[in-house]
């Protein structure tokens, strides 16, 4: 993951890559944010049980390639969190 500039909980310049399966994704977007815990409208509770160290991270715009797809998400919220 690479984030060009952050100030405050603002991002500008995010590009995630990864490869799994063998198969190499991607997200881009200008714009974000970022903030802790997770959305308020959490589909991600049962990860609370793991650990309580996450960050939302909110994409505007994210352009997300995976092999031949491409798919543009006006809104796309991703939450990382630090493994035990």
């Amino acid at each position: 993951m690479h984030v060009a500039k952050r100030e405050g909980n603002s991002l500008e310049g995010i590009h995630i890559h990864w490869v799994a399966d063998g198969y190499t994704s991607e997200i881009t977007a200008e714009k974000g944010t970022i903030k802790p815990a997770i959305p308020d409208h959490s589909d991600y509770e049962n990860q609370l049980m793991y650990n309580k160290t996450q960050i939302t991270m909110t994409l505007y715009n994210a352009k997300n390639v995976a092999g031949t797809t491409n798919v543009t998400f006006v809104k796309q919220e991703i939450v990382l969190f630090k493994p035990n």
